[in-house]
């Protein structure tokens, strides 16, 4: 990454998501690359076409100089490749649905600031509450783009080029949302907030077959939830959230 934009693009950090690559190689010949710099998050698992070689890249963050594996020391790497940008942009893919939503590790002016310059409605509020986690857990304006690929890869990939290109279009409109939202606990117009806070038991739902992704569903306890499927975690039922308000995420808001 030879030139310093304020926004980095993480395309791979699962080397099995192949969206974010394709999708930085078209950008990159539009009058929109020099807005951006990108950086391919697990080049050894692209090259293996695997998820990840050791460790979940995306779960190794902030990651360690001398790490046993190698998901370890290449966070480390990235994280000190962030530090002169102001945004950090993480593209992942499933292949479980067609959706596209945002995933904030934290919600803070800076991160509802930086997601009101998307033109995606639904986002997740996904804390970790773990000291390791996701790559942009550890910046301070960082977010997730996961985009479906189900039925079309083409389709899906054009559609987060295009929105990629509002994103960079409405940069100059981020620290006067970010200023807006220090003053007031509104949300930004437009936007659909959940909380993911809990994995689906497979044994409290009557089931599982029937859950179906962002749709409705209840627990045998009478649990009443949200579904998220992503459809590629062996073992994994999926996750429950719950729709926020405009209390909920104030309740939640950090500094």
């Amino acid at each position: 990454m030879p030139r310093r934009t304020s926004v980095c693009f993480v395309a791979c950090t699962h080397g099995d998501e192949p969206i974010g690559k394709e999708t930085m190689e078209r950008l990159s010949l539009t009058p929109a690359a020099a807005l951006f710099d990108y950086v391919i998050g697990n080049p050894k698992a692209l090259a293996g076409g695997k998820r990840y070689l050791e460790a979940d890249l995306n779960r190794s963050a902030p990651g360690r100089a001398k790490g046993k594996a190698y998901e370890e020391r290449r966070a480390f790497e990235l994280m000190r490749q962030f530090k002169p940008y102001r945004y950090v942009v993480d593209l992942h893919e499933t292949r479980a649905n067609d959706r596209m939503i945002l995933i904030l590790m934290k919600l803070t002016p800076r991160t509802l600031a930086l997601a009101s310059a998307f033109p995606v409605a639904d986002i997740l509020y996904w804390p970790s509450g773990k000291p390791t986690g996701p790559l942009t857990q550890f910046v301070p304006r960082g977010l997730e783009v996961e985009s479906g690929t189900k039925t079309s890869f083409g389709k899906t990939q054009r559609k987060l080029q295009r929105v990629l290109k509002v994103f960079l279009k409405n940069l100059d409109l981020i620290p006067a949302q970010e200023k807006a939202l220090r003053r007031k606990t509104a949300l930004p117009k437009g936007k659909r907030f959940f909380h993911v806070y809990a994995t689906i038991d497979p044994q409290e739902v009557t089931d599982p077959s029937k859950l179906r992704d962002f749709r409705p569903a209840r627990s045998r306890q009478g649990e009443r939830f949200v579904a998220l499927l992503f459809g590629k975690f062996a073992g994994l039922t999926g996750y429950k959230m719950r729709l926020m308000d405009a209390a909920d995420v104030a309740r939640h808001r950090e500094p």
